[in-house]
């Protein structure tokens, strides 16, 4: 079995407010199980972290809406986990700058 492909974060609308959103295009042979977000400071400590909820318009699309405020924006590390039903999983990260 394949682990999931995750084609993009969207980190564009994350401006450290609570509920921004972060999108996040993941895919599988028919649909990743799950979609996770962590957000780490630059420092590494997890600012906010939880579940992406997928798109019923376009299931390949899956949104996290964030829980913290972060006002120390830069080195900022979003890691997006998909995971399969047969748990496997790819991460992607994006740090902002």
């Amino acid at each position: 079995m394949n682990p999931p492909v995750i084609d993009g974060v969207d980190i564009s609308g994350y401006k450290g407010t609570v509920g921004d959103l972060i999108a996040v295009k993941a895919r599988d042979v028919i649909t990743p199980a799950s979609v996770k977000v962590v957000i780490f400071s630059q420092a590494g400590t997890v600012l906010d972290q939880g579940d992406a909820v997928i798109n019923t318009r376009d299931r390949r699309f899956w949104m996290y809406t964030v829980t913290a405020a972060n006002a120390a924006l830069t080195g900022t590390r979003v890691v997006v986990t998909a995971t399969d039903l047969p748990s496997n999983t790819t991460k992607k990260e994006s740090t902002i700058s």
